[in-house]
């Protein structure tokens, strides 16, 4: 299983963070998906995506410090994937994305290192996105 991790540390404060914090920004931020439905439950929420052809549903769970979600059903793409979005306050406010995947293919040793700077990329972009949108909300205020 390979693990990425990105760690932003940001201004605004973990409630503006948390309050722009939902599953559907989580996908629309890393601007690498396709939403095609979003689903709530009590338990969890569901939000099926494509990407490059293939369908994904991703399966939401919130947790005190943020998000976690996993892959839900069969994909051609992925064995395992599972990623947490937490933000948390110390002296500054750190969000942190971390994907811990494992490939379905019998190509996995040498699609890995691909895969590894797509997902690299995905968090990277939804972090800066997601601190994009809280500046907005932020100026939005004034």
């Amino acid at each position: 299983m390979r693990e990425i991790t990105t760690t932003y540390i940001v201004e605004p404060s973990r409630g503006a963070v948390c309050e722009v914090l939902t599953p559907r920004t989580i996908v629309e931020s890393s601007e690498l998906y396709e939403i095609r439905s979003h689903d709530r439950t009590a338990a969890r929420e569901e939000i099926v995506v494509e990407f490059d052809d293939t369908v994904l549903r991703f399966g939401f769970t919130k947790r005190k410090n943020g998000y976690e979600y996993e892959l839900v059903g069969d994909s051609d793409l992925f064995e395992e994937y599972h990623t947490s979005v937490t933000v948390v306050e110390r002296e500054e406010t750190t969000i942190t994305a971390t994907c811990r995947y494992t490939l379905d293919s019998w190509l996995s040793f040498v699609l890995d290192r691909l895969a590894a700077s797509t997902v690299e990329t995905e968090l990277e972009t939804m972090l800066a996105n997601i601190v994009e949108k809280v500046h907005q909300g932020e100026s939005s205020e004034q």
